[in-house]
């Protein structure tokens, strides 16, 4: 389901050619390789989008971290006019339930939800897409293998890269799974 909602275009509107893949192209690296990604009626929205490989790994979500969840950030997303043309969360509610496919796949992820219209809510329709989005995983790329030990699957210029990045002290925020920093929990919260 979240998968099918990621590549549809009927998300970011009845007339929009635009899906998530559009500034999230997966086959692409998962950005659109551009400054500013470009919205709806081809307005530049105002940040470049990131790319989703390895997403789930991330504990700060926009550039200045303010999304708390990748729900919450996906939900925003939803909400932007720039990004998508509806003129709230509930026309696309509606519209989602219109499709009795739509109907029947919310239904069978979503069944206790019965407080939505055929489990089909706006953070049902989020949490769907965010549970694709966690299954973007990137493995075993040469910095991987360099990392596993593999001291041959990087070139020199890259590994005095690393030793550029550990001398700056850029480890001290850009560590563990994706350089994403540590986990929010007790100490840190998301974002920190």
């Amino acid at each position: 389901l979240g998968q099918r909602l990621f590549f549809t275009q009927q998300l970011r509107g009845k007339q929009s050619r635009l899906s998530c893949n559009s500034c999230h192209q997966l086959a692409e690296g998962g950005d659109d390789n551009r400054a500013l990604s470009i919205g709806q009626n081809g307005k530049n929205s105002l940040r470049s989008s990131p790319s989703l490989w390895n997403i789930g790994f991330q504990t700060v979500l926009y550039w200045d971290g303010r999304a708390v969840s990748l729900e919450a950030q996906t939900l925003d997303h939803l909400r932007d006019p720039i990004i998508s043309s509806w003129a709230n969360i509930g026309a696309l509610v509606q519209e989602l339930a219109q499709s009795a496919e739509y109907q029947k796949a919310f239904s069978e992820v979503f069944p206790a939800d019965k407080d939505s219209l055929y489990g089909i809510s706006g953070i049902n329709i989020a949490r769907a897409i965010t549970s694709f989005e966690r299954t973007l995983l990137a493995r075993n790329s040469a910095f991987d293998r360099y990392i596993a030990g593999d001291k041959s699957a990087i070139s020199e210029s890259a590994k005095r890269g690393i030793q550029a990045f550990n001398d700056a002290g850029c480890l001290a925020c850009h560590f563990g799974a994706n350089f994403a920093g540590p986990a929010p929990g007790p100490a840190l919260k998301m974002g920190e």
